[in-house]
């Protein structure tokens, strides 16, 4: 039997016959349950996924992608938070020279379980064990400014723009987007180009909780406080941006770019 039609197989019996699956995911090899974790997750079957990553876990305990890998799998896909602690807790002490992991359990902590002051400590660790990380320098960012330390929070968002690796349309636009709610008055232009530029390439902040972040920005009196919650929406993906047409700041952000949607 060729690998896709045993892989096809192996997902079908995880749908239908658990005790089976279990039983025949310990048979197979460790290619063909890498490829097998894929398909499982593409499908939504995310527990099945998870046993998946938990038998290449103890057939390499010593490889830290598989630990990173189950993190994901429980926090994101699962939205299991709890659990997601209990394993990462246990990961970060077996690889404590991991970024990956310490801004993966910053992330569930904070995004997971609302515990912004336990994530600190993770993303601070992050940032140090690999600095030129543009996800990790933003998301110790994000979690500063949600505490309120407004200054070093835009300080690692600068340096999250400055990174080349793990760079993306997406941080960049979360980056600006920071930049825009607590910059100086006369840099906010220049982060809400930036915005509209990655935004009419097609970038997106989703999934991403800025709602701190936002309220801060009000309280502190953001000039544009009244559009805030429109320019939220147009970046997370529920809003198109010709909703934000009526905005003179947006419009004067880039007038090429708004061009193309009007």
């Amino acid at each position: 039997m060729d690998d896709s039609r045993h892989t096809r197989d192996l997902v079908a019996l995880a749908r239908e016959d658990p005790n089976a699956f279990e039983r025949a995911m310990a048979r197979a090899s460790d290619e063909r349950l890498d490829k097998l974790t894929d398909d499982l997750e593409e499908q939504a079957l995310y527990r099945a996924a998870e046993s998946v990553y938990r038998v290449l876990i103890s057939r390499h305990p010593a490889v830290e992608r598989h630990r990173s890998n189950l993190a994901l799998n429980l926090y994101y896909r699962q939205r299991d938070g709890a659990r997601a602690e209990e394993f990462l807790c246990e990961a970060t002490r077996d690889f404590p020279d991991s970024a990956t992991l310490a801004v993966i359990r910053g992330t569930n902590l904070a995004w997971g379980l609302g515990r912004h002051h336990a994530a600190l400590p993770e993303y601070a660790r992050a940032v140090e064990l690999a600095p030129d990380d543009a996800i990790n320098q933003g998301s110790l960012a994000w979690c500063l400014l949600w505490l309120g330390e407004i200054a070093p929070g835009l300080e690692h968002a600068r340096r999250s723009l400055d990174c080349k690796v793990e760079q993306s349309d997406e941080s960049r636009l979360a980056s600006h987007f920071y930049l825009y709610l607590f910059a100086a008055d006369d840099e906010r232009p220049a982060a809400l180009e930036s915005i509209a530029q990655l935004i009419s390439g097609g970038a997106r902040l989703q999934d991403w909780d800025v709602s701190r972040l936002v309220e801060r920005a009000r309280e502190q009196g953001h000039p544009e406080s009244d559009r805030l919650a429109d320019l939220v929406r147009v970046l997370d993906g529920a809003a198109s941006p010709l909703q934000l047409h009526d905005w003179p700041a947006w419009r004067l952000a880039s007038p090429v770019v708004q061009g193309l949607w009007t």
